[in-house]
Formats: C-alpha cells, sequence, structure tokens
C-alpha cells in the first residue's frame, strides 16, 4: 500500500504528488544539512526527517527547520510535525504511519514570522495569508536559525512583516551579534 499524500492546509485541493525517488548521496547531504542547522539525534530519527529527501527537488537547498508540536490558527487539533524553508518554498511536513501530509507554502502568501523564548522552549509563528501555523520545540537552536532564514526571505522580497517583528524585537538576533 502507498503512502497517502494530502494538504492539509488547502482541504478542497487535490493530494499532492507522491514523494519522488532519491539517491542515498541525496539523502546523506539532506541529513547532513539539517546537522548544521542544528538538529540534534532525536530529530534525525523523526519519521518527517525520513521523507524530507523525497519531497524537496534535487536542487533545493534547506535554509532552516523547525521540529515540534504545532496546531494551525490556534485550533485545537495539534500535531507532532517539521516546518522547513528552502531556497524555494516553505513546507510543513507530518509523517504518521500510514500517511504523509505535507504543505507547500509560496513565499508569497507568508506575511510574517513571531519568535519567541521561554525557560523550556521556543514558539516559532509563522504567520501566512491562509493562517497562523504555531510551532512549539525544545531545539533552540533550530528555532532561532529558521527564524532568521524567513526574516531574511521576507526581506529579499519586500515584504515588510518582518520589519515590524524586528521592531518587537520578537526575531534572535543574528550570530554576530
Amino acid at each position: 500500500m502507498g503512502t497517502m499524500v494530502t494538504n492539509t492546509l488547502h482541504p478542497a485541493s487535490r493530494p499532492a504528488r507522491l514523494m519522488h525517488a532519491y539517491s542515498a548521496a541525496r539523502k546523506q547531504e539532506v541529513r547532513n544539512r539539517l546537522r548544521e542547522l542544528g538538529a540534534d539525534y532525536y530529530d534525525m530519527l523523526l519519521p518527517e526527517t525520513k521523507a524530507l529527501p523525497g519531497i524537496l527537488a534535487e536542487d533545493e537547498r534547506l535554509e532552516g527547520v523547525v521540529y515540534g508540536r504545532y496546531h494551525i490558527n490556534k485550533g485545537p487539533n495539534v500535531s507532532r510535525g517539521l516546518l522547513a524553508i528552502t531556497d524555494r518554498r516553505i513546507l510543513l511536513i507530518d509523517k504518521k504511519p500510514l500517511f504523509l501530509r505535507y504543505d507547500d507554502l509560496s513565499f508569497v502568501i507568508v506575511s510574517g514570522i513571531l519568535y519567541g523564548q521561554s525557560a523550556l522552549c521556543e514558539e516559532v509563528t509563522l504567520a501566512t495569508r491562509m493562517g497562523d501555523v504555531s510551532f512549539r520545540t525544545f531545539n533552540r537552536a533550530c528555532a532561532s536559525q529558521f527564524a532568521r532564514a524567513v526574516d531574511q526571505m521576507l526581506f529579499a522580497t519586500g515584504t515588510t512583516g518582518s520589519d515590524q517583528a524586528r521592531r518587537d524585537n520578537t526575531l534572535p538576533p543574528s550570530p554576530g551579534t
């Protein structure tokens, strides 16, 4: 039985394309990049990590990733997943034993990023025109790198949401600061 792929932010749309084949070298390249971005041993064992190479295009590069529990639009449904930003798009991936859900978000619909820290965990909220996606994670390195990558993307595309977040001090400082 094949993996069922559905699109959660667009419930009326058709199922997304199934994962494509990838080489062992591509799998290792993605795993190495995830480690560079701050993924720890536990993150590398998650099913979303294993599904990621099949979703990414061969020439697509990861710029940031956050693992954790998430909810969409402050809804009651909470699940575990992965939110990744690449040089082309943002991916929300939720892999369960019998199905894979992922959303492919264009940079055009992203309006801002909020990043908050507490004693034990980080919260990253990606604001989009379709609703907010909030992740709670214990991996501070991944969360801050993801927030910086989204902020850089917003700045490069001319979106002003990141300017407001920087004024509100909701973004992590750059590594050199």
